[in-house]
C-alpha cells in the first residue's frame, strides 16, 4: 500500500489534538438525558390536558421547552389547586430550569480540539445589552459533564414520580 507522507503527518496531527472519548460520551449523556426529561415533561403535560393524548401532542408539538415547563405548572395548578403535590412540582420545575441552563451551556458551546487528555475547554460567545460582548471560557472534565447528565436524570425521575402520585390521587388522570 502506497502511503502519502502528507496523510501520515495529518494522522499525527490528529493524534496530538483530540476530543477525549470519555468527554464526548459525557456530552452525549447530557444530550440523551435531556431528551428523556423533555419527553417526560411533555407526557406529563399531555396527561394534564386530558385523556386524549393526541390532543396533548398537538398542543405541545411546537412549543419551546421553557413554555412546556410553564404549561405544566399552570395546568397542574388549574386542575389541582389544593394538591400537596404542588410544592413538589414547583420545586421540580425550578430544578428543571437549572438543569436546562446547564445543558444549554454544554450543548451550545464550542469545544475546540485539545492537547489535554483530561479536560476540555468550552467557549461561548455572549452578547448582553449592558455588558456587551464577552467570550466565556471554561475547563471541564468528563466527570463534571457527567454530573450534569446525572442531575438531569434525577429530575426526570422526580417528574415521573409526580406523574405517578398524581395518577394515584386522581383516578381520572391518565398515565
Amino acid at each position: 500500500m502506497n502511503q502519502n507522507p502528507d496523510n501520515v503527518q495529518d494522522e499525527q496531527s490528529r493524534e496530538d489534538h483530540f476530543w477525549p472519548k470519555d468527554q464526548l460520551v459525557a456530552i452525549g449523556a447530557v444530550t440523551t438525558a435531556f431528551s428523556a426529561l423533555e419527553h417526560t415533561l411533555h407526557f406529563f403535560v399531555w396527561s394534564l390536558i386530558g385523556r386524549d393524548q393526541h390532543l396533548g401532542q398537538i398542543v405541545t408539538a411546537q412549543l419551546p421547552f421553557r413554555t412546556i415547563q410553564g404549561l405544566a405548572g399552570a395546568l397542574f395548578h388549574h386542575r389541582y389547586p389544593d394538591s400537596p403535590i404542588q410544592a413538589d412540582l414547583d420545586s421540580a420545575l425550578k430544578r428543571i430550569a437549572a438543569v436546562e441552563e446547564r445543558r444549554n451551556t454544554i450543548i451550545h458551546s464550542v469545544w475546540p480540539l485539545s492537547q489535554n487528555p483530561t479536560q476540555l475547554t468550552r467557549f461561548k460567545h455572549r452578547v448582553r445589552r449592558r455588558e456587551g460582548y464577552t467570550l466565556v471560557e471554561e475547563q471541564l472534565t468528563a466527570d463534571e459533564i457527567m454530573a450534569v447528565a446525572s442531575e438531569i436524570s434525577e429530575v426526570t425521575d422526580v417528574v415521573q414520580n409526580i406523574h405517578f402520585r398524581t395518577a394515584e390521587a386522581d383516578p381520572t388522570f391518565t398515565i
